[in-house]
């Protein structure tokens, strides 16, 4: 007579198999989100450093240089009369727009 719920050698080594292959997986997911969380900080890290020193920048490069800065920021260009007209190229639209918006800002008693 076989006992309900007991399970052979061979089932139980297969199931455990099966747990010790899937927690690799998830340890493997987790390990990898880990490093794109900590690569995405790094680069948004550089990138305000960067954006912080674009105006010396783009005042201290050379014209063909400032000619590619602009086209790969800018699309749509126009001149009406002294006016340049441009849009920025994604995502540098949606950051320009996030900067408009003061509600994203910092408050004045933030650090107090």
């Amino acid at each position: 007579m076989k006992n309900i719920g007991s399970i052979t050698t061979d089932e139980y080594d297969k199931m455990l198999d099966n747990f010790k292959n899937e927690q690799a997986d998830i340890l493997s997911k987790i390990d990898d989100y880990d490093n794109y969380d900590r690569k995405y900080y790094m680069t948004a890290s550089r990138l305000l450093e960067l954006l912080s020193k674009a105006k010396l920048i783009f005042e201290s490069s050379e014209v063909m240089e400032k000619r590619q800065l602009l086209n790969y920021l800018l699309q749509n260009l126009s001149l009406e009369g002294e006016k340049l007209h441009y849009d920025l190229k994604k995502p540098y639209s949606m950051i320009a727009s996030y900067i408009k918006r003061q509600d994203w800002l910092r408050g004045q008693d933030s650090n107090l």
